[in-house]
């Protein structure tokens, strides 16, 4: 048995009284993932504009990582709900499900939407405990999502611009060699905001669902997450448009930009950014 299953197992445990190990779940659940600031929410609220799929009211609902169960609160749900689910669920999985399940029941739909941190450990957990779930996987030019992380409080690694570079390498190569191929599409900004309708189709094809007239209007959507009212999430209220594509080039000096590129050169090169 690895370290890691072990971890988290043992983590189950102890917050939620297991009976047994950890299943797996048989829920077609939709994960997003993506470097910080690349469209994660924006698309989580794309997808939500559609009636089959619903998430809750934040980014995310924060559950694959060490904290205490029985203080989590949701804001569409009562904490007691919470509490009793927490006595009652077999594992981790099963009250994600439980949670996931109240959630579709309070906005309508048949699949649960949720962003997933690209962490390592995080990522290969869902990845083996959801086998039937979906991944959307978003990606954004890194300078871009730079300059748009440096007016983020809570994302740390924006404070030097190599440590932000090696970031998101990292965490996009994490995504493509934990997530598997198969369940996993890829969504770029830049095409998301240049061709709009055309990529919504596309993801909606691999989600099996054709494309609904709301999601090309998130932000009059009724499922416009309350998160647009912060600062720095203000752009999900706006209509969908160019004008954060390559912001780096007004917001980033040329050495800046040049150093971007070679402290993340392999993926800035992957993905097209470079040549």
């Amino acid at each position: 048995m690895s370290v890691l299953r072990t971890y988290w197992e043992q983590l189950g445990s102890l917050v939620l009284g297991l009976r047994s190990l950890p299943a797996t779940s048989e829920r077609e659940h939709v994960f997003i993932t993506g470097a910080p600031r690349s469209g994660t929410t924006l698309v989580k609220t794309i997808l939500t504009a559609h009636p089959a799929f619903a998430g809750g009211d934040y980014e995310s609902t924060g559950l694959f990582k060490p904290r205490n169960f029985y203080r989590y609160t949701c804001g569409e749900i009562e904490n007691g709900w919470i509490q009793v689910s927490c006595k009652e669920a077999s594992d981790l999985v099963d009250f994600y499900d439980q949670l996931a399940g109240a959630l579709l029941q309070h906005y309508g739909g048949e699949h649960f939407v949720d962003k997933i941190w690209p962490r390592k450990y995080r990522l290969k957990y869902v990845v083996a405990k959801f086998p039937r779930a979906r991944w959307v996987h978003m990606i954004r030019d890194g300078r871009d999502s730079f300059c748009s992380a440096c007016n983020h409080p809570n994302v740390p690694q924006s404070e030097s611009l190599e440590q932000f570079a090696r970031y998101w390498q990292r965490a996009n190569r994490q995504i493509e060699r934990h997530v598997p191929e198969d369940q996993c599409v890829q969504v770029r900004y830049e095409d998301l905001a240049r061709s709009s309708e055309r990529e919504i189709q596309r993801l909606m094809n691999h989600l099996g669902h054709s494309a609904h007239p709301d999601q090309l209007h998130p932000a009059e959507s009724e499922a416009l997450p309350s998160i647009h009212k912060r600062e720095h999430h203000q752009r999900l209220a706006q209509p969908l448009d160019t004008k954060s594509v390559g912001r780096s080039e007004e917001e980033m000096t040329k050495e800046e930009r040049k150093e971007f590129e070679q402290t993340a050169s392999k993926a800035m090169t992957v993905y097209g950014y470079v040549r």
